[in-house]
């Protein structure tokens, strides 16, 4: 949702919205009609239509139709579609000989989140631990020296959201 507020309207005919996914193509994707107050207003919108990336300019007219620039705003939409949870996105490079970096979007901030890799025997070979950020986390941790093979990725907050992926070791 997208909200703002004016102060004072005068010559102000409309709102204008432009969207875009990448950040450079935009289109107008809403025309709101100014109130028209010479006291503070609210205004709110609501893209239906959220991708996973989001790129809003606003613009406000005047009654010839001249634009001009009022803000910019990103929304991550994988935030807002998962809401409270969180999206492991990327483990890469996979297969990997040692370095492995993880790409996770968390809504809200995770204290004490593991990072365990095992064997397919079930045996633990790797263990690490760290906070993540709210937004968009890009974690890498160098394994110790593995044999070639299959092994699991489990990532779990100490909140209980859990991820499972296969890693493989050359």
């Amino acid at each position: 949702m997208l909200q703002w507020s004016t102060q004072s309207e005068s010559g102000i005919q409309s709102f204008i919205l432009t969207k875009s996914t990448d950040g450079m193509q935009f289109q107008d994707v809403a025309v709101l009609p100014a109130q028209g107050a010479s006291h503070p207003a609210e205004y709110l919108w609501s893209d239906m239509h959220l991708q996973d990336q989001n790129y809003y300019q606003l613009f406000e007219s005047d009654a010839n139709g001249k634009r001009m620039l009022l803000g910019a705003k990103y929304i991550n939409g994988l935030r807002c579609k998962y809401g409270q949870n969180w999206v492991v996105g990327e483990v890469y490079p996979n297969p990997t000989r040692d370095v492995f970096r993880a790409i996770i979007e968390s809504p809200e901030q995770e204290r004490a989140t593991q990072f365990v890799v095992r064997n397919l025997t079930g045996q633990l070979v790797f263990k690490a631990e760290l906070d993540l950020i709210a937004g968009r986390n890009i974690v890498e941790y160098d394994l110790p020296q593995l044999p070639a093979g299959q092994y699991v990725l489990e990532i779990q907050s100490a909140s209980g959201k859990r991820n499972v992926q296969k890693l493989t070791i050359q």
